[in-house]
């Protein structure tokens, strides 16, 4: 009997994995410390919106594939899609087991986009993303992922996902800026932006999500292409068993899941690939693997379920502790017919 896979074709899959596997550091809440001022002396797009400064439109809006360079605070939107930079710091160390190469420190910079359209929009394709230094070296994003993903398959409509992309760059390194190359993405009108790290908005913009009836309750089913998941509960603890326990300031989210290949062929799920818990702002966790082992009922991270069975288990999710709302989230990663799934922890 053959093995289906709820991935099937997407091709990103390995990348996707890699990345995360290698992250487990606490990221904490969203921050904006960054503050300096402009380069040139000027104040260049620092109202909290895209002004269209860049590309000379006369109207103050953004032009179809034109390119853009804004200050961190900006949003940038078109029709399907909007994003901004939030803020950036360094950090020498990732988590107990990553620290930067000598002389390297990590560029954490907290991003959100949002989906704007009325249909779902891929976004693992979007974020193309480039660190520049002013003296013209530059960096791809590091493997060291952290606990709050950008990557997320999927955004369905007013969703929002809030999280980091980490760069290993020198210390000397000055005067960055995040560049990102839209010319394979063609749902959204931009073909580049670059987000000035070294300026920042006099007002930081945000983006709100809004999901509105899509957040199911605990006990409601999902199911799509002959998948059905469910979330029977959930529990909040502070220690799982004597040798795991949550950093201060956080808790573990256990929610309590089911998964029911209701086709003809065995099923294949992730854990890391599909399945997130998300705050009301969209920042995105992964499930923490130690914690998530140590339950007596786990979710494994690669499960095959046979035609016509159920898996039923639980995942360890470590979050600020009172963190409300916060959903848990199941991508349903048929590439033929796309669709994520909520339910409300609390």
């Amino acid at each position: 009997m053959e093995k289906r896979s709820l991935v099937g074709r997407r091709s990103f899959i390995a990348s996707s994995a890699m990345a995360a596997l290698a992250g487990c550091a606490s990221e904490g809440r969203d921050k904006t410390g960054t503050t300096t001022s402009s380069r040139d002396g000027t104040d260049r797009s620092k109202t909290g919106a895209s002004t269209g400064a860049e590309t000379g439109s006369e109207d103050g809006t953004e032009e179809p594939g034109k390119t853009t360079t804004v200050p961190v605070g900006t949003v940038v939107k078109d029709d399907s899609l909007a994003m901004v930079v939030r803020g950036v710091k360094r950090e020498e160390k990732r988590s107990e087991f990553r620290e930067a190469r000598n002389g390297h420190t990590f560029a954490v910079v907290r991003m959100a986009v949002k989906n704007t359209s009325g249909t779902y929009v891929g976004l693992d394709d979007f974020l193309h993303a480039t660190l520049e230094s002013g003296s013209g070296e530059s960096y791809d994003p590091s493997f060291s992922s952290p606990r709050h993903p950008m990557k997320t398959g999927v955004l369905a409509p007013g969703e929002v996902v809030r999280g980091d992309v980490v760069f290993e760059v020198p210390k000397s390194a000055a005067r960055l800026s995040l560049r990102f190359d839209f010319e394979a993405f063609s749902r959204f009108e931009f073909e580049r932006i670059t987000v000035s790290l070294a300026e920042t908005a006099d007002s930081v913009a945000d983006l709100k999500q809004s999901l509105g009836d899509a957040v199911l309750s605990q006990g409601t089913e999902a199911s799509r292409d002959g998948v059905s998941v469910v979330v029977h509960g959930v529990r909040t603890t502070k220690k799982l068993d004597e040798f795991i326990e949550a950093d201060d300031g956080y808790e573990f989210v256990v929610p309590d899941i089911e998964i029911t290949n209701d086709g003809d062929e065995r099923l294949f799920v992730s854990t890391l690939l599909q399945m997130r818990a998300k705050t009301g702002t969209g920042l995105a966790y992964t499930a923490d693997i130690s914690a998530s082992s140590a339950l007596k009922r786990p979710v494994n991270e690669n499960s095959d379920i046979e035609a016509g069975a159920s898996h039923r288990g639980e995942l360890a999710y470590q979050v600020e502790t009172g963190t409300a709302p916060l959903r848990w989230v199941f991508n349903f990663l048929d590439a033929e017919t796309a669709y994520k799934a909520f339910w409300n922890l609390r």
